[in-house]
């Protein structure tokens, strides 16, 4: 092949360098996100206390921890059945006892994106 057509030959083709948006959550903007309304409609003596759930996660040498929707569904049930995305996230800081996953995702945003397709909650904005 001569020079001048391996320089007219198509490269590796990446899609590493094109810009892309923080997120791609289909919703409205981030900003509001905080305010929507979580509330938990499942069966409340199925959910585990506060206070077991802080039990199990207070040792952070275990690997022993109660999964997010657990931790979850016992704040929304201590707290009367509705918090706002943004007191839940703080909640769940504070019972987890671990860090959010990292993602393009804000907390907010990810708590959304687990929540909007559990059975037992429903939100609204």
């Amino acid at each position: 092949m001569e020079e001048h057509d391996k320089e007219s030959l198509p490269g590796v083709v990446s899609a590493k360098n094109i810009p892309r948006p923080a997120t791609a959550l289909p919703i409205r903007g981030k900003s509001g996100l905080g305010q929507f309304r979580v509330t938990y409609l499942g069966e409340a003596e199925n959910i585990p206390t506060l206070s077991e759930v802080a039990k199990i996660n207070s040792d952070t040498r275990s690997e022993a921890r109660t999964p997010l929707m657990t931790v979850t569904n016992a704040i929304l049930v201590t707290h009367g059945g509705t918090l706002s995305i943004s007191e839940l996230v703080k909640e769940i800081r504070k019972y987890w006892n671990r860090p959010f996953p990292t993602s393009p995702y804000t907390e907010e945003e990810f708590l959304y994106l687990v929540l909007r397709n559990s059975p037992d909650v429903r939100i609204a904005d």
